[in-house]
């Protein structure tokens, strides 16, 4: 699973008040911590992707057609883009504005009248293989097997004692909630047993030096939150 947020690049004519956002939020949202950053230019689109590790790439432009084929074709030909999943989300269903898509080098055309259920299903499933795709491209990206009880940033799996395992895999897995001490005591070490704020604070330093400063806040006299980036 990952633990960074899923970034969405989003494509579109109008940035402020539009539904599509929020369509798009929740296909994703039902399983990964989302974070949707809109864009209206080429320039604007492509300094986020060569700056920030972008998931996919989604437009629903209708005004701005021929400016979202210039983006695929920048991205089709940039090293750190290359590899992109582009996403065009409509409710048109003529044939040839949809081949068009395709023509363009748009990797899925989604009709936003499809049952949400079904758009959460095939999104959470895309999710899946995009991240497992795009970790190996972004060093900073951050994923967790809790059956292996492995951690891994980017393609380079680190080092994690048990106890540093089960409190970031606790944090990670509600991410924006802060947990109180006496939370991670009885739910990372159990019931009757006595651990010192020192020996949390310890844990979460080395956690902190192993993934980065930025991941684990610090609510002082409540707890610690995750925050995915």
């Amino acid at each position: 699973m990952i633990i960074s947020a899923f970034k969405i690049l989003f494509f579109t004519d109008k940035k402020i008040g539009n539904e599509n956002v929020e369509h798009i939020e929740k296909m994703f949202q039902s399983s990964y911590a989302t974070k949707i950053t809109c864009v209206s230019s080429i320039q604007q689109a492509m300094e986020e992707l060569e700056s920030t590790c972008i998931h996919v790439l989604i437009s629903d432009t209708t005004e701005n057609t021929p400016k979202f084929a210039s983006l695929i074709k920048k991205c089709k030909s940039s090293i750190s883009c290359s590899h992109l999943y582009i996403m065009y989300i409509t409710s048109s269903t003529e044939e040839d504005f949809i081949l068009a898509m395709y023509k363009h080098g748009v990797s899925e055309v989604v009709n936003l009248h499809t049952p949400e259920a079904i758009l959460q299903a095939r999104a959470n499933k895309l999710a899946e293989h995009i991240i497992r795709c795009t970790n190996a491209h972004h060093k900073e990206e951050l994923s967790l097997d809790p059956l292996l009880l492995s951690v891994s940033k980017g393609d380079i799996v680190l080092q994690f004692t048990k106890k540093e395992f089960d409190i970031l895999h606790l944090l990670s897995n509600h991410p924006n909630k802060t947990f109180s001490r006496s939370e991670i005591y009885q739910k990372v070490w159990g019931n009757g047993i006595v651990v010192s704020d020192r020996t949390l604070d310890v844990h979460i330093s080395k956690i902190r030096t192993k993934i980065g400063e930025q991941f684990i806040q610090t609510y002082k006299g409540v707890g610690y939150r995750f925050m995915p980036r």
